[in-house]
């Protein structure tokens, strides 16, 4: 069963602007990461309590946002929602029913959001 055309009704689903994060190992063997601008046609919602169990603990207390998007997301994506930026630390592949599954978490004012906290740094 595909859900794709419940899911992305106009009536509900945005144009979510994205900044889809890339990189390469520098001659140091840091990793110098690089982000490049794209949109995704989502449904974004608030996570729920349940949705934040899927988080790694240090992540939950952070405000989360739940996407259902029709494009695939990638760890460390940045997610501009609202004014602010949220980064993409979970995944799952719903692709065969129509569309994949993400949550984004917002990292606190002091934080980086390519912070080591958050994995991706």
């Amino acid at each position: 069963m595909n859900l794709r055309e419940v899911i992305f009704d106009p009536a509900w689903h945005v144009l979510l602007s994205i900044e889809r994060r890339a990189g390469v190992w520098d001659e140091t063997g840091e990793w110098d990461a690089t982000y490049a601008p794209d949109e995704v046609d989502a449904v974004v919602h608030p996570a729920t309590p349940s949705d934040l169990l899927m988080l790694a603990e240090g992540e939950r207390a952070h405000p989360t946002i739940h996407i259902f998007a029709a494009q695939p997301l990638g760890f460390g994506d940045k997610v501009h929602w609202k004014g602010e930026i949220y980064k993409v630390t979970f995944l799952q592949d719903w692709n065969d029913y129509g569309f994949f599954d993400c949550l984004a978490v917002r990292p606190s004012r002091t934080a980086a959001p390519d912070g080591a906290a958050f994995g991706t740094g």
